[in-house]
């Protein structure tokens, strides 16, 4: 076991089709589920009860569910990330142990000695992502960082960037000099915009036709 997460770096992972088993069926789990469904990855969920709201939100997105505890067998050599958002001790040592020896991605929520990856909170627009942690250590100050970036980047913020990669294509298909392509991102950059026809507008003020 690992005293610290050390040398952390950070990286997006594609989990479109990998096989994740969650073990758990409380309000942890609930969240963690919720925050992968968007992942499109192949999701299990094991645990001797489940709350109602993680019962329900399963049965709507037909995810598969295991009414028992969690066993060894259950770490198959095609699954990709374990999650253990229970609070058995004794199962996250052996979790940890079995995870490493086999090469599976492992979070243990809370407990970051346990872990092989940590998973950061993250505030989504859209495309636009931003990762925030503080490495396991203070939880709460990420929930703080969190908090304060989500009153600055709004729900506009998603139509923003879709906006601006409208325009990016565009300009790609339209095979424009580098010097055009850089005047129309420095324009879009500083200009908050949320309708390509207001996006169009502006470019042509500059005197760019798209």
């Amino acid at each position: 076991m690992k005293n610290s997460i050390c040398s952390l770096y950070p990286l997006i992972l594609d989990l479109k089709d990998k096989n994740i088993l969650i073990i758990g069926g409380g309000d942890v789990a609930f969240r963690k589920l919720k925050n992968l469904l968007y992942c499109k990855a192949n999701i299990t969920l094991i645990s001797q009860k489940y709350i109602k709201k993680l019962k329900n939100l399963c049965n709507k997105y037909n995810i598969k569910t295991i009414q028992r505890k969690a066993r060894f067998k259950d770490l198959r050599k095609d699954v990709f990330m374990v999650i253990d958002a229970t609070d058995d001790i004794k199962l996250h040592k052996r979790l940890y142990e079995k995870c490493d020896r086999e090469k599976i991605l492992l979070n243990v929520v809370d407990s970051p000695q346990y872990c092989n990856f940590i998973v950061p909170a993250v505030v989504k627009r859209g495309d636009l992502l931003i990762a925030i942690s503080t490495s396991g250590k203070t939880p709460f100050i990420t929930k703080k960082v969190r908090q304060d970036i989500e009153k600055v980047f709004d729900k506009k913020w998603g139509k923003y960037i879709k906006i601006c990669e409208i325009i990016r294509n565009e300009l790609k298909s339209m095979d424009k000099p580098e010097r055009v392509k850089k005047k129309v991102y420095n324009i879009l950059s500083k200009n908050f915009i949320c309708k390509i026809e207001d996006a169009r507008k502006l470019l042509k003020k500059h005197e760019i036709k798209l």
